[in-house]
């Protein structure tokens, strides 16, 4: 591999200050407050790793590397990387660094969030390959591979890889850790009341310098509606997940902003290809696809705030490929596919999702859209909790409707865990050597005309084989006050808030 030293590089913010007045001379607020739909279940990032989670921890928590608003890795906690040769990869630490409890960031707390990562395990494939991590000295440390691995550096943008301070956390115990954290990002935890609101306070001593704004809150407010109301009436600054059909509600309000941006999110159904029924045949699995009109619910569901999806990975990704011949809407080659299967008549099969109201509502129109290829798909509502611990236990089922959100940015980060054979995350029980072979290999690649052939072909696998059934990636839409600026919103939901304020009229 042709070694690189990479050098800092600035972030680009957002929304930078518009008015003529300057911004100086005005007063801002103490408090920037927030509204999310969901709690938290844990603030250690290696197990926080849902975008509920990440919304608060990544300004608890900072990772080696990060990314811009334009998904361009920057340095964070590492001043910069490089490839000493194709199985090791050397990290230089920003010095002085300090976490929220005064202790200064060395390469063993590094060492001991990489070990953290790997002990949390459940069938990940970000840590398999590093097979020791080598200390240098406090502020320098290596990773050897046992294999090539060019696209690790892209895992350790993910949120789920936040630094923590191994002496804090030793002597306290994971336990502790996941409700009292230390970091070292620009926040520190404040208090909190658990189902109700998180509140950070800035860390003075953060290596970036000082947040802008002393506090940031996050509210829990699971109703949507209730979201815009508090945003109307001046209960919150920032509300998440708004409801599309409140968009042009908050455009037309003088006194709100609507944000929105590309997102790394997926949503798709999960077929059994080892089902017991007709869906283990990849023609029928074909004909579902053709028969799902996937920009009617786009324009209807979504109010257009999102595009069709023919991958499990968005286009935005790093080295997304292009499905060569996607599976779009055409119900007589639907029609066609199932006579060919020898299904003509259809078949019975459940499709399985959550109460979320947008995921029962996506789940009835493509039960509608089923019915007209013959397929009687019963929708079952379940807990989300139930139906990934049914899938995990291997229960009969149909399709299951799920996101998968490509947190990393890098393909890899999905595709190692939904398709090969034998992942935590390969719920439609996929498994084909031809696949399994060609991931692998790019895995371990470092050409990238080789790694092109390779990646280009595991698509044209997904598409042919149809194991998974995308149906949208999905634009993250927000509504704000008119007077906050410098927000820098992420495609994985972790926006954040350092550079942020309201101003006070």
């Amino acid at each position: 591999m042709k070694k690189f030293v990479f050098i800092i590089l600035a972030v680009c913010i957002l929304f930078a200050p518009a008015a003529s007045v300057d911004a100086s001379s005005r007063k801002i607020k103490e408090e920037i407050v927030f509204a999310q739909s969901a709690d938290l279940t844990t603030m250690n990032p290696c197990y926080g790793t849902q975008e509920r989670a990440f919304s608060l921890t990544n300004h608890m928590y900072d990772t080696l590397l990060t990314y811009d608003s334009d998904m361009k890795v920057q340095f964070a906690l590492a001043e910069s990387y490089e490839w000493l040769d194709d199985l090791r990869l050397q990290f230089n630490l920003r010095k002085n660094v300090k976490f929220h409890n005064g202790d200064v960031l060395t390469a063993k707390d590094v060492v001991f969030t990489f070990e953290q990562r790997a002990i949390r395990g459940g069938g990940f494939t970000t840590y398999i390959d590093v097979n020791k991590l080598e200390i240098v000295d406090d502020n320098t440390l290596i990773v050897h591979f046992s294999t090539p691995h060019p696209s690790f550096i892209y895992q350790l943008t993910d949120p789920g890889w936040g630094i923590m301070p191994k002496d804090y956390f030793e002597a306290h115990g994971a336990e502790y850790f996941a409700s009292h954290p230390i970091g070292c990002g620009p926040y520190k935890m404040k208090e909190y009341v658990t189902g109700d609101h998180y509140t950070l306070e800035r860390f003075d001593d953060y290596w970036g310098g000082p947040a802008k704004t002393k506090y940031l809150t996050m509210k829990i407010v699971p109703e949507a509606g209730q979201r815009t109301i508090l945003l109307e009436t001046g209960g919150i600054d920032v509300a998440y997940e708004i409801p599309y059909i409140d968009i042009d509600k908050i455009k037309d309000n003088p006194d709100l902003q609507f944000l929105s941006t590309p997102s790394m999110k997926i949503v798709m159904f999960y077929v059994n290809t080892q089902s017991s029924t007709p869906l283990k045949n990849k023609l029928v699995r074909q004909a579902m696809e053709y028969a799902i009109d996937k920009q009617l619910i786009v324009d209807s569901l979504l109010y257009g705030y999102g595009k069709v999806a023919y991958a499990v990975v968005p286009d935005v990704a790093i080295e997304y490929k292009e499905v060569k011949v996607p599976h779009v809407y055409n119900l007589e080659k639907a029609k066609a596919l199932m006579a060919e299967a020898g299904y003509p008549d259809g078949f019975e099969t459940e499709i399985w999702t959550s109460a979320i109201q947008d995921y029962s509502e996506l789940s009835q129109i493509v039960q509608d859209q089923l019915a007209d290829i013959n397929i009687k798909a019963k929708v079952l509502v379940q807990d989300a909790n139930t139906i990934d611990s049914r899938l995990n236990a291997g229960d009969e089922y149909g399709m299951s409707l799920h996101f998968y959100s490509c947190n990393s940015g890098h393909v890899e980060f999905t595709l190692s865990n939904i398709l090969p054979t034998g992942m935590l995350r390969n719920s439609s029980r996929f498994s084909n050597a031809d696949y399994d072979e060609a991931y692998y290999k790019w895995l371990v690649t470092t050409d990238e005309a080789e790694r092109d052939v390779l990646l280009t072909r595991m698509f044209e696998i997904q598409n042919e084989e149809t194991p998974v059934i995308p149906i949208y990636n999905e634009i993250k839409v927000l509504g704000a006050t008119k007077n906050i600026e410098g927000i820098q919103l992420s495609r994985i939901g972790a926006h954040e808030y350092q550079n942020a304020v309201v101003y006070v009229e």
